[in-house]
């Protein structure tokens, strides 16, 4: 089966909104979709922060990768991979490697020079996975702080 992957826009908020809901429900992550809503339309706007594509086979969605891009003195242009899902019926056929060689050659072609992503703890597939794709712990732990804005009361 031929896997696609389309940049996704305005006109996709809704698939995106309901993969991001599954994604969220497998790792058990509280969704808000005002919240998801808002930051996905946010994304979808503009390029200048990040890239979602749809991952399709047969025209339909079957999943979903986010990249949002940063920039660090440490690695210069970098880009994180906030989101990656793969309905749960396609797992386990190399479509999880497919993906990751694309969006870094799409990313590479951009000039990022470093690719991060996080892993839920209690995933051990998923740390498998992307430690068997070259991906390396920094010794460090990312922390959070949720900061009060005008649109986003804390």
């Amino acid at each position: 089966m031929k896997t696609e992957y389309i940049t996704a826009s305005l006109q996709d908020i809704e698939c995106l909104i309901d993969l991001m809901r599954l994604y969220y429900e497998h790792d058990e992550i509280q969704f808000d979709e005002c919240i998801a809503r808002q930051n996905a339309l946010e994304l979808l706007k503009s390029d200048k922060n990040g890239i979602a594509l749809l991952i399709q086979q047969d025209n339909t969605a079957i999943g979903y990768i986010v990249v949002t891009f940063g920039f660090g003195l440490e690695h210069g242009s970098n880009g994180t991979i906030d989101e990656f899902f793969i309905l749960p019926g396609y797992r386990g056929q190399g479509l999880g490697v497919k993906t990751l060689n694309y969006i870094e050659s799409l990313l590479a072609e951009k000039g990022i020079k470093a690719i991060h992503t996080e892993v839920e703890i209690k995933n051990k597939h998923g740390m498998n996975f992307w430690i068997k794709n070259g991906y390396q712990s920094a010794d460090r732990k990312p922390l959070t702080k949720t900061i009060e804005t005008p649109n986003n009361p804390a």
